[in-house]
């Protein structure tokens, strides 16, 4: 019979290898995907993240990117994107 505290350890390694999987896909699909990607704050509109290549599409550096607002940028159209400054 196994004993709580090693069904715990066992339960933290799973959970582990489970973040550094996910961590792993992430970098895949986001960080390394050269199609420019925005994650976008659903309530506020608010760019929170953004990978490489959308650095280079919209033509501004990552931290600015970072500071404007999707739909404040957008107007009421949400299907619009930032202006893109090339």
């Amino acid at each position: 019979m196994q004993t709580p505290e090693n069904r715990i350890r066992q339960l933290e390694a799973a959970l582990a290898s489970e973040r550094t999987r996910a961590d792993d896909l992430f970098e895949e699909m986001f960080v390394r995907n050269a199609a420019p990607k925005l994650l976008i704050a659903a309530d506020s509109g608010q760019i929170i993240d953004a990978n490489p290549a959308a650095v280079s599409f919209y033509g501004y550096d990552r931290e600015t990117l970072l500071s404007l607002n999707w739909a404040a940028g957008a107007g009421r159209n949400s299907s619009s994107s930032p202006p893109i400054r090339r």
